[in-house]
């Protein structure tokens, strides 16, 4: 089974970026570091982009039902975002316009150290806000997902929230990626081309 790389990337109050690679394990229902699937006895082989082991779906998805439409085993896990951009609070919203601009990014989620949730912004909000406005300021406050919830759950929300994208979370309630309307949408494309 081939499994992406994704990258959390940290913004500074500078601009710059920290990256941490990391890759959602199906077998365990969580995001593991890149380090840690390198090291799986389960690893048949690795690129820059993504991972390749005999994971495969766990007899561990049990719980509610998954929408048949999205397919029987998707959640929320599988359809992440390839890069989640994510900002302390206290970061200025036109550094963070700036870096979403660059790494053609639509959404930042904004944090408190180490790594807990706060909200979420977009670039149309970090763009158009004043000079000296800290980005923990314009987060919009929209509950996180599970990594192991449906993805149909996820996709729900959106839509009852209005919402166009989710931060994802572990178990323990840190942040590990972000899933958006596209992501879902890029997820039931690919999914109806393999059919």
């Amino acid at each position: 089974m081939r499994l992406s790389i994704r990258t959390l990337r940290m913004l500074g109050t500078g601009g710059e970026c920290r990256d941490a690679p990391n890759v959602f394990c199906p077998r365990h229902l969580r995001t593991k570091t890149l380090d840690t699937c390198l090291a799986c006895p389960r690893l048949v082989r690795s690129d820059a982009y993504s991972i390749e082991c005999v994971a495969g779906n766990s007899e561990l998805r049990t719980g509610e039902p998954f929408d048949v439409r999205l397919g029987a085993d998707v959640c929320v896990g599988d359809a992440m975002a390839p890069a989640t951009v994510c900002v302390p609070a206290a970061v200025m919203a036109t550094v963070v316009a700036r870096s979403l601009k660059e790494q053609g990014s639509t959404f930042a989620v904004v944090v408190d150290p180490p790594d807990r949730f706060v909200g979420l912004v977009d670039l149309d909000a970090v763009t158009l806000a004043r000079q000296g406005v800290r980005v923990g300021d314009l987060a919009r406050k929209v509950r996180p997902v599970r990594e192991a919830a449906p993805l149909a759950h996820a996709v729900e929300r959106m839509v009852h929230e209005r919402a166009r994208a989710l931060p994802v979370v572990d178990d323990e309630g840190f942040l590990v990626a972000l899933v958006s309307d596209i992501d879902a949408l890029r997820w039931v494309a690919r999914r109806s081309r393999n059919a």
